[in-house]
């Protein structure tokens, strides 16, 4: 029995230790696999944009395109640049040549360094002589580049001698008028040393402290550093007014935790005569203008913002601006026309500029013409019998479900044909027309309502485009065309049905949205006085006050001919509504939230206190 179990014996341990081999195997595979891991792990290349952004502020442009390769060479280019700024007569070549050894891209993770005492006192005895100058000089760029770069990298023994080395020529020459040596509370900023209440005090006779460019704020925003500005507030010095606001130098610098935190002061550090948007679009840094952008109290000067904008060519910036402001659009779309600026032409008719045929010049004209052409030479060649499109290809197209089409002004087909007027006049098509539009891009068709004339025309259109954005967003109301006159016009009298109809706080939600919308702006007044008469006058308060039935006639009466809950609360509200002096001021009267003390008003004086027309 043994000799025949053997074989078996032998299978099995031969199972065993292939088994063994194989899960040795694949775990010398995964130990492989992740050493090679994190091999290319460590390996991952730099971000030489970010470092030449932190080590050489003053030279860092944002509109800049470069590779990775281009990035290392222009940090390589700027690192020579500002050992410039070290040169001597005597010694200058070898200042430079222990800088450049001290900071080149071999040390750029190196927290050591292999410099002998003597040449270590030479470069930074350098270094302070070259920093001291940094408020005589006209320009400062190389010295900041310089401040950037041994803020960043010095090594923090190197650094720490440089503070001692500094301060102490400090107290040898601070009273010398020619020499103006940097205070301590700088260099504590450019050695990354603790600062006290004692060193900022030490530092405050020194008017370049918050006095002339830079100043420690100023710097400390060059060398992007956040907590150094929040250490000196919170050791009690505050950031002064000044000719060139920090806020306008944070954008400068292209760093925006700096900038976001200086926009969380209060306004009045950040009045500046200059405009921080159009800085930011004039440096290019899309990031920092879309921060800008959010905040609702940045000014934005239209025409200026927008040209500035075209000519960044920025499309999403663009929008974002029209939907803010769209004064000044057709300046900026004639810019673009000139300089043949397709991304900022397309972003302009896309955003919603109002381009009507009486606004027109020469130059729209024909590049309106050129486009409607362009579009209609593709349509042939998709169809050769087709001479225009038809209703759902607009829609599509107007929806930008079409591709290869050039884009057209809100209002147009992609043929050229104006339909805006027609919309106004009631045309359902072009009315559908113009609501596809808003699909496409919600509330691109503001412009159109911005400072127009307020006719009823405009009204109805722009409740047509709001209701059907409040329908699509799941609001079930609806209005009656006759209703729909009603409320454009400030009469209440028809509206009594929507108020039986719809729950009360479904309805006042709804007119709520209404009034807030851009286009629908000037339905506030009508709608707020109807919401009151609706938190007024619910059903029960309703009965009592018209005196229609008395609610202890109910009680134990069981008569079929006494109306229905709802029939009682609308008849109710047809006498309510119908009473004399229940129609609301005329047209003009709202346009400008304001009325005479005529009697006709349907606005209660009760009405008129709370909404604050006194």
């Amino acid at each position: 029995m043994r000799s025949k179990r053997e074989p078996f014996q032998s299978s099995q341990a031969r199972g065993k230790r292939q088994r063994a081999t194989t899960s040795a195997s694949r775990i010398l595979s995964n130990l492989a696999s992740s050493s090679s891991s994190n091999s290319s792990s460590a390996r991952a290349p730099r971000d030489w944009e970010k470092l030449g952004h932190n080590h050489f502020p003053s030279s860092y442009d944002p509109l800049t395109r470069k590779t990775s390769d281009g990035w290392k060479t222009h940090y390589l280019r700027m690192l020579s640049d500002t050992a410039k700024a070290l040169d001597t007569p005597e010694e200058g070549q070898k200042i430079k040549a222990l800088f450049t050894k001290l900071f080149s891209l071999e040390n750029i993770d190196l927290s050591t360094h292999a410099l002998d005492e003597a040449d270590k006192a030479l470069l930074l005895m350098q270094i302070i002589r070259v920093l001291n100058n940094l408020h005589r000089v006209a320009s400062q760029k190389r010295l900041i580049n310089l401040a950037a770069l041994v803020h960043h990298r010095l090594p923090k023994d190197l650094a720490s001698e440089l503070f001692t080395k500094a301060i102490a020529w400090y107290q040898e020459n601070q009273a010398l008028e020619e020499q103006r040596p940097l205070t301590p509370l700088y260099w504590a900023l450019i050695c990354r040393q603790p600062i006290s209440r004692e060193l900022i005090t030490k530092s405050l006779n020194n008017n370049r402290l918050l006095g002339k460019f830079p100043n420690i704020f100023q710097l400390a925003t060059g060398l992007n550093d956040l907590e150094f500005i929040k250490s000196l507030m919170i050791h009690g010095l505050y950031i002064d007014r000044c000719d060139r606001p920090n806020c306008i130098v944070a954008i400068n610098f292209g760093f925006i935790d700096v900038l976001n935190f200086f926009l969380t002061l209060p306004d009045e550090s950040l009045i500046t005569k200059d405009n921080l948007l159009n800085t930011a679009l004039r440096k290019g840094n899309i990031e920092i203008v879309d921060r800008l952008l959010e905040k609702n109290n940045i000014e934005i000067n239209g025409k200026k913002t927008l040209l500035s904008a075209a000519k960044l060519a920025n499309a999403n910036i663009i929008r974002k601006i029209l939907a803010r402001d769209a004064s000044g659009s057709i300046e900026a779309l004639e810019e673009a026309i000139r300089e043949q600026n397709t991304v900022s032409i397309d972003a302009l008719f896309e955003g919603g500029v109002h381009v009507g045929p009486d606004c027109q010049s020469e130059l729209i004209t024909e590049e309106l013409a050129k486009r409607a052409q362009m579009n209609l030479n593709i349509l042939k060649r998709a169809d050769p019998q087709a001479e225009c499109f038809d209703e759902d290809t607009i829609i599509d197209f107007l929806k930008g479900r079409l591709s290869g089409l050039c884009s057209m002004p809100i209002g147009y087909t992609p043929d050229g044909i104006y339909f805006f007027e027609d919309a106004l006049n009631g045309s359902a098509k072009a009315v559908n027309f113009l609501i596809a539009s808003d699909h496409k891009t919600p509330m691109v068709l503001k412009p159109f309502f911005h400072d127009t004339e307020d006719r009823l025309s405009y009204r109805l259109l722009a409740l047509a485009i709001v209701s059907d954005r409040l329908s699509r967003a799941g609001w079930p109301i609806v209005l009656k065309e006759e209703e729909k006159h009603d409320l454009c016009r400030g009469d209440l009298a028809s509206l009594s049905r929507i108020i039986s109809e719809y729950p009360a706080d479904v309805l006042q939600a709804w007119l709520n949205e209404l009034a807030k919308a851009p286009e629908t702006a000037s339905f506030h007044l009508v709608c707020q006085t109807l919401i009151k008469q609706i938190e007024r006058f619910e059903l029960a308060e309703l009965l009592k006050e018209l005196e229609y039935l008395d609610p202890e006639s109910f009680e134990n009466v069981d008569s079929p001919s006494l109306p229905s809950s709802s029939q009682q609360k609308r008849y109710g509200l047809d006498r309510f509504f119908k009473r004399g002096g229940d129609k609301l001021p005329a047209e003009e009267s709202l346009v400008s939230c304001s009325s005479s003390s005529s009697s006709s008003s349907s606005i209660s004086n009760e009405d008129r206190d709370s909404l604050g027309m006194g």
